[in-house]
C-alpha cells in the first residue's frame, strides 16, 4: 500500500540532480556517480528515468 509513499520527494530529488547535472561537468560527474549505483537499486519506474539522464550526460552534446 505504500509503495508510491516517497515518490513526490523521489521526483523532486530528481529533477533537482537533473538540473544541477547540466551547470558544471564536476555535477554532471557526481551526478553520474549517484546515478549509476541508483540504477542498480531502484524501481523498474524510476530506472528509465535514470537511465535516460545516464545517457544524456555521457553523450556529449553538438550546439
Amino acid at each position: 500500500m505504500q509503495v508510491n509513499k516517497a515518490r513526490t520527494a523521489r521526483n523532486l530529488v530528481f529533477d533537482f540532480l537533473k538540473k544541477e547535472a547540466r551547470t558544471s561537468a564536476i555535477s554532471a560527474q557526481m551526478v553520474k556517480k549517484m546515478l549509476e549505483n541508483l540504477v542498480l537499486t531502484s524501481v523498474v519506474e524510476d530506472k528509465e528515468k535514470y537511465l535516460e539522464l545516464l545517457y544524456q550526460l555521457k553523450t556529449p552534446t553538438v550546439e
